[in-house]
C-alpha cells in the first residue's frame, strides 16, 4: 500500500520556504539552453509516442523539507502538445499547471504531491509563473518545468512519475 502525501500551505508561508530556490529555477524556454540530465524517462502511452521526460535537478532547501524538481519534456508527438495535459487529476488544483508530476518515496511507500498553496494553487511551473509558461509545445520542441514538495529530509531519494511515462527510479535529491 502506497501512502500519499498532499501539502497544503498558506500563501505567506511559500515565500519563506523557498527562498532561494525558487529564483535559481529555469524557465519553460530553458530548454533550448543545455541543462544537465539525471535520468530519461520514454513515453508508455501511444499518444507521446517517442517523448521523453528528463530530470534535469533535484534540490532540497538547507533551511527546510522543500524539494524542487526541475525537468525537461521532449515534444516527439508529431503534433502540439499541451503541457497543461500533465495536470493532477487526483486533486483539484485552481490552475492550468503540471501538477500532475508526483515523487515516490519507494522505501517509506509514500506518494508526494506538489505543494498547493492556500488557495489550491500548485506551487508548479503553471499558468501563473514562470511568466513564459511554455503551455504548447511544437511537435520537435522542448519545455523545462519544476514541480515542489515537502519531501522528509530522510528520504533522499526519490522516483519520479509523470502521466503517461515510464517512472524514473533513483533521483537523488541534492
Amino acid at each position: 500500500m502506497t501512502l500519499i502525501s498532499r501539502k497544503v500551505v498558506p500563501s505567506s508561508a511559500i515565500l519563506a520556504m523557498s527562498s532561494g530556490l525558487i529564483f535559481g529555477i529555469p524557465s519553460s524556454s530553458a530548454a533550448d539552453d543545455e541543462v544537465p540530465v539525471l535520468g530519461t524517462a520514454n513515453a508508455e502511452s501511444d499518444d507521446l509516442g517517442q517523448s521523453t521526460i528528463e530530470v534535469n535537478e533535484a534540490t532540497r532547501s538547507t533551511e527546510s523539507d522543500f524539494v524542487t524538481i526541475t525537468w525537461t519534456f521532449r515534444n516527439n508527438t508529431g503534433k502540439e502538445y499541451d503541457a497543461k495535459d500533465l495536470g493532477n487529476t487526483l486533486y483539484p488544483y485552481n490552475d492550468y499547471s503540471v501538477s500532475g508530476v508526483t515523487a515516490l518515496d519507494e522505501k517509506a511507500k509514500i506518494r508526494y504531491h506538489p505543494i498547493q498553496d492556500s488557495e489550491e494553487f500548485c506551487l508548479c511551473a503553471g499558468q501563473f509563473y514562470p511568466h513564459d509558461f511554455r503551455e504548447k509545445i511544437p511537435n520537435g520542441a522542448s519545455g523545462t518545468y519544476w514541480t515542489s514538495y515537502m519531501i522528509p529530509s530522510e528520504t533522499n531519494e526519490i522516483t519520479i512519475e509523470v502521466p503517461g511515462f515510464e517512472s524514473l527510479e533513483g533521483v537523488t535529491i541534492e
